[in-house]
């Protein structure tokens, strides 16, 4: 008979570039036994709140600069106002988008009485036409 010790942990840690990672560590020592074992594990991250609040912090920056120049003729500051404004606008449409997405993908938990499929010759959303 075989005898299974199994020792699972995990945590999620934040690296350099301020980026979220999830490590889970399974170890089993079987002895009196060559048993084989596989083990798959699925992990999924939603980015529409990062990205929000993201695109706040690049917009409040942005106004910190154009107050800080109000009145000056364009200079070597427009640089900095470009690329915050650029930032904002992205990180906000990314944030739109993967807000979508992930209501798309859990449609069933975030609308328990829509039906999916066809009804009165209208085509529905259905969660296996995602790509």
């Amino acid at each position: 008979m075989a005898v299974i010790h199994r020792y699972i942990t995990g945590e999620t840690i934040m690296s350099a570039d301020q980026q979220q990672h999830h490590r889970l560590t399974a170890t089993a020592l079987i002895t009196e036994a060559p048993d084989i074992m596989s083990a798959t594990v699925k992990t999924r991250t939603n980015y529409a709140v990062p990205h929000l609040l993201s695109a706040a912090i690049f917009s409040r920056r942005l106004g910190e600069i154009e107050a800080e120049h109000s009145g000056q003729d364009f200079g070597p500051f427009w640089d900095e106002i470009l690329a915050h404004a650029s930032a904002t606008v992205f990180l906000a449409v990314a944030g739109l988008e993967s807000y979508a997405n992930e209501l798309f993908i859990d449609m069933n938990q975030n609308f328990p009485g829509v039906r999916h499929g066809t009804s009165s010759g209208r085509r529905s959303i259905h969660a296996s036409d995602r790509c």
